[in-house]
């Protein structure tokens, strides 16, 4: 991540603190660190359209984005009946993964989870950390 960071940005004329892990300079809502881990550019705002969650009966079907380049990178998938709170995230296994698209760059894949019966809303993310 640092060697990617530092080659986007040393030229950029952007201040120190727009340059960090969690500064978004370009304003499209994803952090620096995201704009690596799913292979976006972090000076050109991105619509980030190809990720998501959509219900299908009795699974949720989460689309995600991959940097394949990012080897540096652990990514999970976390499920919470609360969005507020912090300590209600835990890890979630899919029932199975699918790669919707891969550029040899970029994966955009697309993840089967069980939906839980109870509680009735149920809220997906995707957890990225460097080891």
């Amino acid at each position: 991540y640092a060697s990617w960071r530092d080659a986007i940005f040393a030229t950029s004329g952007l201040a120190p603190e727009q340059t960090t892990d969690t500064a978004d300079p370009d304003g499209d809502g994803l952090r620096n660190f995201l704009e690596y881990a799913s292979n976006f550019k972090p000076l050109l705002g991105d619509q980030p359209s190809q990720t998501g969650v959509e219900q299908d009966g009795g699974t949720l079907a989460f689309t995600y984005r991959r940097n394949l380049h990012a080897l540096d990178l652990d990514y999970s998938i976390q499920g919470s009946s609360q969005l507020a709170e912090s300590l209600s995230w835990a890890p979630v296994t899919p029932l199975g993964e699918v790669p919707l698209s891969d550029d040899g760059t970029t994966r955009v894949i697309q993840a089967t989870v069980a939906k839980p019966v109870d509680p009735p809303c149920y809220f997906l993310r995707l957890k990225v950390v460097s080891p």
